[in-house]
């Protein structure tokens, strides 16, 4: 396994500071903000639902018209996962609608 080790730091000034073993970044140890990658836990967010909406409507033998929806009631819930509290907006950016026409040749 491979460990990620802290090369430096940038203060609020923007000033680059080398990390040497004995450095410490207000009270927390640099020893303490290594990676192992045995260490990494995945996150797990819990499952959300997304209702999405289709009409059709035959136009003879000539073809069909169909409307429809994605996330269809605009559900982007606030949800935390198993490592933080943090709460994160899901389902954004999904909301679409949009009309399908086809032709039977």
């Amino acid at each position: 396994m491979f460990e990620k080790r802290p090369i430096g730091w940038i203060d609020t000034n923007l000033q680059y500071h080398e990390v040497t073993n004995q450095t410490e970044i207000e009270g927390v140890s640099i020893e303490r903000l290594m990676v192992r990658s045995s260490e990494s836990v995945p996150s797990k967010q819990p499952v959300t639902w997304n209702l999405q909406g289709r009409l059709s409507k035959e136009l003879g033998k000539i073809g069909q018209l169909s409307l429809y929806v994605n996330n269809l009631m605009f559900y982007e819930p606030y949800m935390k996962n198993n490592l933080t509290t943090t709460l994160t907006q899901r389902n954004t950016g999904n909301f679409s609608y949009g009309v399908e026409l086809s032709f039977n040749l």
